[in-house]
Formats: C-alpha cells, sequence, structure tokens
C-alpha cells in the first residue's frame, strides 16, 4: 500500500481506535472496560493511512499448494 498517513490526536479517534483494539485482542467491550481503554490510548497519537495505490499479488500463479487458514485471526474449527 501506498499512501499518506494522517495522524490524530483527537480522543473520540483515539478511543473508536481502543475499544476496536480491546475487541480485537481481549474480547467484547462493555462500559466497565472504559478505563482500560482509557489507558491504552492515554498519551498516544493515532495514524490512519490513506491509500492512493493498492497492489496486491496472486500467489496462485507460483503454483504452490493451497495453504489452510491459521493463526489467531482464522476462525475456530470447533
Amino acid at each position: 500500500m501506498e499512501g499518506h498517513a494522517v495522524i490524530s490526536t483527537d480522543p473520540d479517534d483515539l478511543c473508536r481506535a481502543g475499544v476496536s483494539l480491546f475487541e480485537r485482542y481481549v474480547g467484547p467491550y462493555s462500559d466497565d472496560q472504559r478505563h482500560a481503554v482509557a489507558g491504552l490510548v492515554r498519551n498516544r497519537i493515532g495514524a490512519r493511512l490513506e491509500v492512493t495505490r493498492l497492489r496486491s499479488w496472486d500467489h496462485r500463479q507460483l503454483g504452490m499448494p493451497k495453504v489452510a487458514l491459521g493463526g489467531s485471526t482464522a476462525p475456530s474449527r470447533k
């Protein structure tokens, strides 16, 4: 990706980013966790990339075998 970074110190932007990170790594957010999120965003800035150019590569062109999904962001197979 190519683009320009937009720096934010707006508390509302930082809280939205903090809630998003909290939900991604800890679990569902509720008002009980407000102090934990406030601790995450204290003394921080936010940076958002405004993409001007996006490049991708189709790995199927390499003729490699399909790779199974894995990692912490893959859906659970219960």
